[in-house]
């Protein structure tokens, strides 16, 4: 304990300088401690103190059978912000309680005389209030007295953390670089049938929208749900009279754009010629089709490059005449990228671009005579005749089309409660194709773990709130065989004046290989994790058995490569550690551990952690209110810790990084600024996808595993908060997440 009298101890001679420490030293209460008053040590203590004082290097005397504790400015950083100033006068055993297993042994055999010392070596230390690896170069040897007997222990002691941090990091980019090609290569086959599913359904969609007009609002409600973008225009000046959900995201617009001209709520594409070919169109009757096409679109207010896939198809009436345009699309952007970086796929890219082309021109073609043949049958039959035969072939195109998907399609009527869905959808549920559908007799089906799940998402998506959009996952058990099936539902809700939903249809898409499949990658890489740490511990034990042992070989090759050896096992370490951490996420077998905790103390230890390994920033932060919120401190102190480290990452030595904190609403926003490189708008919203990482050749100095900021979501994601980021290329980011208070 500290004496409030400054001057108890200044008349020991021994006791003199030593700045702070040596202030704390003369100013401590040494009566209340196993080894007395200053002016009774012994005299090697009374040495090794005036040594420890007056040394430039971390030194520690732990002294006597209780290794009472003296260490010098030099030392106190490697104490942390939680074991000084408690560490001085205190026992080295509670100060180190969680190492004691490790270095008292080491304690026992210098108080034996014996002598240790390790480069690099390896302690897991709470410090700062979290468990952390930290690696030192030490030595522990015994103080004798002039008879020869040990009284304490002298520690030498230089921390190596950051350096050896450094050197595991700048081994990741070779392995970073093969996974993003993987990820690439599995876009570029994503976005193949994405391509294969829309050109199969264009010319169903155009007769849906032809022909059924008396069943306008389930057509509207299929558009709706329809997984990639359409847009219908008419008359010769092209107003919009229908567009789903997807299409307005291309164009970065709301619904209120229904009614309006295409050229005014798109006027940048005015000299990119597709107001030309448009017009082309509606004058020829002849679809136009582009693929891959570079176009550039204001979306929010933002300037922005991005490819498509697209077809314009002329709509005709009754009496052969052209009265509209109807417009498919898919945004090909990621795919067209993939084949710049991933040449070698150009030539299979360019063949199914031929073959897609084929199959446009011989769908055109059949349309073209089908329409001949509807004129020449609307001659011979009257007007009932030929809108009845109309509406019946619609209804099969429509149904061709459904099947050519395997898709289920449902339809509710909230008011009657009314559930009915096609056949395929039936066979799901364990029904035949005569029965009728009972609501409850669907979600009786549905697996118990994500019923309550599904039917409220069907309650939120009825609200006139939410938008009435419905999507979700979950797991069937067909009541007839008991086999599991992962479905993803999508549908729309339409509501009327009174915004009462009146009516919600969608789709059922069979997912469970794809689910499958990302379980059986997610359980090997957990499995293969799990296995690896075994061998690995085991390994870092015999190499650092190793260089105690051949630490005086004269032998510089096989220090060498122990050395070696000791770092390839600590980068393989840190690279099993991430993607177990991933596996464990993924699995949902990571689990929060919430309590109540100041969250400014959090940040300014997380900003203090920072700041000491990284001394050429300048961070800094805003007031901050005491804020109390109850979450997982150790997870929401790894975010904000993850944060601050890209912003040192991705900033010049010497700049700015502001952290602050707020309450709005029912929840806090912790907002990170630097003043760094920026991200460009294309890859922002691609930061928090698993190990996304930024193809810029300024980053390239820059390891990682695009592993960080997916976990940060995650994370953010389990508390029901929100994780996002505004960035200016050139002037810096600022990354923001909020969680509620309670």
């Amino acid at each position: 304990m500290l004496n409030n009298d400054s001057n108890l101890y200044n008349n020991q001679p021994f006791l003199a300088g030593g700045g702070t420490m040596g202030e704390m030293i003369r100013k401590f209460d040494w009566s209340t401690t196993s080894i007395g008053q200053p002016e009774q040590w012994p005299i090697e203590l009374k040495n090794m103190t005036s040594m420890l004082l007056t040394n430039a290097f971390p030194v520690l005397v732990c002294w006597g059978t209780d290794f009472i504790q003296l260490y010098n400015d030099a030392f106190r950083p490697i104490n942390g912000e939680t074991k000084h100033p408690q560490a001085l006068g205190g026992s080295a055993k509670d100060t180190y309680a969680e190492i004691w297993e490790t270095i008292g042994p080491m304690f026992a055999d210098v108080m034996q005389g014996k002598t240790h010392g390790f480069p690099g070596f390896m302690v897991p230390l709470n410090r700062n209030g979290y468990v952390e690896e930290c690696y030192f170069d030490f030595s522990y040897s015994p103080i004798r007295n002039v008879d020869g007997a040990i009284g304490g222990i002298l520690v030498i002691c230089v921390e190596t953390t950051e350096k050896i941090n450094s050197l595991n990091k700048s081994k990741k980019s070779e392995e970073e670089l093969l996974n993003i090609n993987e990820e690439m290569a599995s876009a570029n086959e994503e976005m193949a049938v994405t391509n294969e599913e829309l050109f199969e359904s264009r010319e169903h969609l155009q007769q849906l929208l032809t022909d059924l007009a008396a069943s306008e609002a389930k057509t509207q409600s299929i558009v709706e749900a329809a997984p990639f973008p359409i847009g219908v225009y008419l008359g010769r000046e092209m107003r919009v009279a229908l567009s789903n959900k997807s299409m307005l995201d291309v164009w970065g617009k709301g619904y209120d754009v229904i009614g309006k001209l295409y050229a005014d709520i798109l006027p940048e594409l005015d000299n990119q010629e597709v107001f030309t070919q448009l017009d082309r169109v509606f004058n020829t009757g002849k679809p136009f089709e582009a693929r891959n096409q570079r176009l550039g679109l204001v979306v929010n207010g933002e300037y922005k490059i991005s490819y498509f896939n697209y077809n314009f198809t002329a709509l005709i009436n009754e009496a052969g005449e052209v009265y509209g345009v109807m417009n498919t699309a898919a945004d090909v952007t990621d795919l067209v990228i993939a084949k710049q970086k991933l040449e070698e796929t150009a030539n299979d890219v360019s063949a199914l671009n031929e073959e897609l082309a084929a199959t446009n021109e011989e769908l055109a073609a059949t349309n073209e005579e089908l329409l001949v043949a509807n004129e020449e049958h609307a001659v011979v039959n009257n007007e009932l005749a030929e809108v009845n035969d109309k509406l019946i072939l619609a209804q099969d195109e429509l149904q061709l089309a459904i099947n050519a998907a395997s898709l289920g399609t449902f339809d509710l009527n909230p008011i009657t409660g009314r559930f009915v869905g096609n056949d395929l959808l039936k066979s799901w549920f364990g029904l035949q194709p005569d029965e009728e559908i009972e609501l409850h007799k669907a979600t009786d089906a549905i697996d118990e773990n994500d019923r309550e799940r599904v039917v409220a998402a069907i309650q939120e998506s009825l609200n006139y709130e939410t938008g009435g959009d419905y999507d979700t996952y979950y797991t069937i058990i067909n009541p007839l065989n008991a086999v599991p099936k992962i479905v993803r539902a999508k549908g729309k809700a339409l509501f009327n004046e009174q915004h009462q939903a009146i009516r919600m249809s969608g789709v059922l898409q069979d997912v469970t290989e794809q689910r499958r499949d990302e379980q059986r990658k997610n359980d090997f890489i957990g499995m293969v994790s799990h296995e690896l740490k075994t061998p690995l511990t085991s390994l870092t034990a015999i190499v650092q058995v190793l260089n105690s042992k051949l630490k005086n070989s004269e032998d510089s090759f096989i220090s060498g490569a122990l050395d070696k050896a000791n770092i390839q096992v600590r980068k393989m370490s840190s690279m099993i550690n991430g993607f177990l951490n991933i596996s464990r996420l993924e699995s949902g077998k990571i689990h929060l551990d919430k309590r109540d905790f100041s969250l400014e103390t959090l940040i300014e230890n997380m900003i203090a952690e920072t700041q000491f390994s990284s001394p050429g920033y300048f961070i800094s932060l805003s007031p901050c209110n005491p804020i109390s919120v109850n979450a997982d401190p150790d997870k929401i102190g790894s975010v904000i810790s993850n944060l601050l480290s890209n912003a040192v990452k991705y900033s010049p030595k010497g700049t700015r990084i502001e952290v602050s904190c707020m309450i709005k609403g029912n929840g806090v926003e912790i907002s990170v600024h630097d003043e760094g490189i920026g991200v460009k708008a294309d890859d922002v919203k691609h930061l928090f996808d698993r190990y996304y990482r930024v193809d810029n050749p300024n980053y390239s100095h820059i390891s990682g595993f695009g592993i960080g900021l997916y976990l940060s979501s995650e994370i953010i994601r389990q508390h029901k908060g929100e994780i996002w980021v505004e960035s200016v290329p050139g002037e810096g980011s600022t990354f923001y997440f909020s969680i509620p208070l309670k």
